[in-house]
């Protein structure tokens, strides 16, 4: 396999006599594998690329004794590989938040090439070369996760998969707002319109909104993306209108008021 120590075992005869001098072993390409001399018999080296290639001992001659070679075909198969997830960053992380995971590939072969990619086996996924060694997942809903990395190998190392690295997303934090309350002011019996705004860095918020009064009693509700509602007030004084998310699985519920 690529990386391996390879012992390469040759013979120089002549009806002349032992030969004495050098053999040099070649890879296919002419690279030098390994050389020792005609009486040790054997020399070592290493293969860098995996394939099949003529490997040809040459002996080179002396004062005495004229040059030779001989080939073999020899196969070099690939390097196996280990991938191992090394780090998650934060853990927990919440919905949308950029969550980094740091892997690392090796082989006693080499160096491997290529690409890694971390998956929640979910549909979320991020992809990075070996070298680099991370990539950042962002996740969408909130969950308990479990990721992998997976090599894909390259024309030298086998493919393989990291064990499972546990992960957990939280609800994303949100903000209300809330905008305007038209007409303002109002006379008791008006149809009032209340305007709200729901935001999160996680994402756009699903769900519904309720706007109570001072008194808790609710003036109108609606979801998040209708972002208004219409009530009517029925007493007169001035009080505090507040704009209540209720959250969701994947954003936190929040509150604002006038």
């Amino acid at each position: 396999r690529v990386g391996d120590s390879v012992t390469v075992s040759y013979r120089v005869t002549s009806s002349g006599g032992t030969p004495t001098g050098t053999v040099t072993v070649t890879d296919s390409g002419g690279a030098t594998l390994c050389a020792n001399t005609v009486a040790a018999g054997s020399c070592r080296g290493q293969f860098t690329t995996a394939g099949t290639r003529t490997i040809t001992a040459t002996y080179g001659g002396s004062s005495d004794f004229t040059g030779s070679a001989g080939a073999v075909v020899h196969t070099v198969s690939k390097a196996a590989t280990t991938t191992a997830i090394t780090g998650d960053s934060p853990d927990p992380s919440a919905v949308g938040q950029a969550d980094t995971v740091a892997f690392a590939v090796t082989s006693t072969g080499g160096t491997p090439t290529g690409t890694v990619t971390v998956s929640d086996g979910a549909g979320t996924t991020c992809s990075a070369t070996v070298a680099t060694g991370r990539c950042t997942l962002t996740f969408g809903t909130a969950a308990a996760k479990t990721l992998t990395a997976s090599y894909a190998g390259d024309g030298n190392f086998t493919a393989s998969t990291s064990g499972t690295e546990p992960h957990t997303v939280t609800a994303a934090a949100t903000t209300t707002a809330l905008d305007s309350i038209r007409p303002e002011p109002s006379t008791v019996g008006d149809s009032v319109t209340v305007s709200y705004r729901v935001t999160s860095s996680g994402g756009t918020p699903t769900g519904t909104v309720t706007v109570t009064d001072s008194g808790g009693a609710t003036l109108c509700s609606n979801t998040v993306a209708a972002g208004s509602c219409r009530g009517q007030i029925t007493t007169a004084g001035t009080r505090t209108i507040t704009a209540t998310y209720g959250g969701s699985s994947d954003f936190t519920g929040s509150a604002g008021a006038v």
